[in-house]
């Protein structure tokens, strides 16, 4: 597990650099031309100075500590099953193949007052006979806010998608029919947190990688269950 570890501070490090740009007081013309819109659009749809917008796109503001950044990390196995039949709950984890996962992600947009959209960076490294891969994403997702146990645990769905590369071929995915190191990724998420600590969730996440096309098959697939921490600030 050492290696595994010190692959996950690696990628820390290099994601830590893109999130602390956004602290310097100086704002890139982009930032400035983002903000702007999102306040434009935040006053037509009828927000109050201040406050995020119900209704809003703002895509290239990267504000510090605005409550609109979410970090996660988290560790789990693979499942040696489908997609769909995780979905149902019967995952069949492969505890002799752990995964760890971290990732830095924005809110950009919003459509109403229960879904939010986001751009998430981040990398997870698996571990596969004897051998450790690394896969990198940049992927952007629809997460769904409100619940109606919602007072009592606050709860969120949030789906991502985007492209996966692996950093070697997966034995996994080549004894399913074929690999490829670029593939399309997906995560599906699941958080839940308590009324008085909103920003620490607990995460819990399919990690998935298929041919563009064949999200529910096997072919080519893979499928890792994650357990975590999600973080906003």
């Amino acid at each position: 597990m050492r290696p595994l570890l010190l692959r996950l501070a690696l990628l820390l490090l290099l994601l830590l650099p893109v999130a602390g740009r956004a602290q310097t007081p100086m704002q890139a013309p982009g930032s400035t031309l983002g903000s702007t819109l999102g306040s434009t659009l935040g006053s037509t749809l009828g927000s109050t100075p201040g406050s995020v917008p119900e209704t809003y796109l703002d895509p290239f503001s990267l504000t510090w500590g605005d409550g609109r950044w979410r970090a996660i990390a988290g560790a789990g196995f693979l499942s040696r099953t489908k997609l769909t039949h995780i979905i149902r709950l019967d995952g069949h984890p492969d505890t002799t193949k752990p995964i760890g996962a971290l990732a830095l992600g924005r809110e950009f947009a919003g459509l109403g007052p229960h879904i939010r959209f986001e751009w998430q960076l981040g990398g997870s490294v698996q571990s596969e006979t004897r051998r450790e891969i690394g896969d990198l994403r940049a992927m952007v997702g629809v997460r769904f806010t409100q619940f109606p146990w919602h007072d009592q645990l606050p709860t969120t769905l949030a789906v991502f998608t985007g492209p996966s590369m692996l950093t070697a071929p997966s034995a996994w995915e080549y004894l399913h029919n074929r690999t490829m190191r670029l593939m399309n990724g997906m995560a599906f998420d699941l958080t839940f947190s308590l009324p008085q600590a909103p920003d620490w969730s607990l995460l819990v996440r399919v990690h998935h990688r298929s041919p563009l096309f064949a999200v529910a098959g096997t072919a080519g697939a893979s499928n890792w269950l994650i357990f975590g921490l999600q973080h906003g600030f």
